[in-house]
């Protein structure tokens, strides 16, 4: 590396450092390995009840951020579902096909797109699997939810705050949090005049219907 790019990649880096975004505002979460249990699984009440996840009515979106700006992002057609029973929460699932990304302009797309981040060729799918709810959290969230969450195949154990609502009608969860991007091997620092950000902000939205049963 020549003296001139030493000195844009340190320009950048002290630019980057003083630029807040709303990435920098959103509370991070806890990341760790996450370590598989020995215990059975356990078996569902025969009144438990597997609700569908309502696509039309929930958002997966992301927000990364660098020295010039920020770029909100979204994951269409997020599927899953919440077993319950009663209005307990016994478990969790939402997967992604990280194809559906949709971001502009296209040709950050289609660098997003690429083995540069999410490498959709190679890993096609993203998920998140519930460990634990807990009530009450942080920053005035309703609950704690604990879980796996899985991209670019790498699995690590995330904890965040989150609102979760429960009623006759439907459950709703909404969390908005940041993770460090490179846990997840996603490691492209950008351009020397232009670095990017390593945190990068979920902003996650889910509804459930009762009435619509997976």
């Amino acid at each position: 590396m020549n003296t001139k790019s030493i000195a844009l990649l340190l320009a950048a880096t002290t630019v980057l450092a003083a630029c807040k975004t709303e990435v920098d505002a959103a509370p991070a979460a806890e990341v760790v390995e996450a370590t598989p249990t020995n215990a059975e699984p356990k078996t569902a009440p025969k009144t438990a009840k597997r609700l569908k996840l309502d696509a039309t009515k929930s958002t997966v979106a992301f927000v990364g951020a660098k020295v010039t700006g920020s770029h909100r992002g979204t994951f269409e057609q997020p599927t899953g579902y919440v077993e319950m029973n009663g209005d307990e929460v016994l478990g969790l699932q939402i997967d992604i096909a990280t194809k559906n990304l949709e971001i502009e302009p296209a040709k950050l797309q289609g660098h997003l797109a690429s083995p540069d981040f999410f490498d959709v060729e190679k890993y096609p799918k993203a998920s998140f699997t519930l460990v634990k709810l807990t009530e009450g959290g942080s920053d005035g969230a309703t609950h704690t939810i604990e879980g796996d969450l899985t991209l670019r195949g790498v699995t690590k154990r995330v904890t965040f705050p989150a609102t979760v609502s429960i009623d006759d009608q439907a459950v709703s969860a909404k969390a908005t949090f940041r993770i460090d991007r490179t846990q997840f091997g996603i490691v492209y620092k950008g351009m020397a005049d232009d670095l990017i950000k390593n945190d990068v902000m979920l902003d996650i939205a889910l509804r459930f219907s009762r009435s619509d049963q997976a």
